[in-house]
């Protein structure tokens, strides 16, 4: 059983981490210089050259300011909400590849594994590293924070099995 603790643990550690660094991010406005930034280190230097990157950049500016069709307004042209376009972007607008040894899986199949495991899950946290740091110095929003307390209902259910 205390392995099973100090797995729970290390993953109670993690989602505080990503809390904190989701209310970070809910805190600080976009500006348009941390977009450029954002984009040109996501899509690099030249994306502006290339037909398919800048398509996929309009797709999440697109996003972005649909704010998944407002439904978090709190969050509308915050460095969340541009999270929240690259992993929308990535989870439901991506391109996907049918290799031979995916011929019998769904596109949808195909999306979720590379959402979760491939290329999808390496952007998101790509983006959510370089949102992070290219928008460090960007101004704050003036409300206060956004917070889900996570982990005390995680504690909630562990205190329960460990009952």
């Amino acid at each position: 059983m205390d392995g099973v603790v100090k797995r729970a643990n290390s993953f109670l550690g993690l989602i505080d981490d990503l809390n904190a660094k989701l209310n970070t991010l809910a805190l600080r406005k976009m500006t348009k210089e941390s977009s450029e930034k954002i984009m040109a280190q996501m899509f690099g230097d030249d994306w502006k050259d290339s037909t398919r990157k800048r398509d996929q950049v309009q797709e999440i500016a697109t996003l972005f300011s649909q704010n998944d069709h407002n439904a978090f307004p709190e969050i509308k042209g915050t460095a969340y909400n541009m999270l929240n376009a690259f992993t929308e972007y990535s989870d439901h607008f991506r391109g996907i590849r049918q290799t031979e040894g995916k011929q019998l899986m769904t596109t949808e199949q195909i999306r979720t594994e590379g959402a979760l495991w491939g290329t999808g899950e390496d952007m998101k946290s790509n983006a959510l590293d370089t949102i992070l740091a290219m928008t460090e110095s960007n101004p704050l929003r003036d409300t206060t924070k956004i917070s889900v307390p996570v982990s005390s209902k995680v504690d909630s259910i562990l205190s329960m099995v460990n009952a």
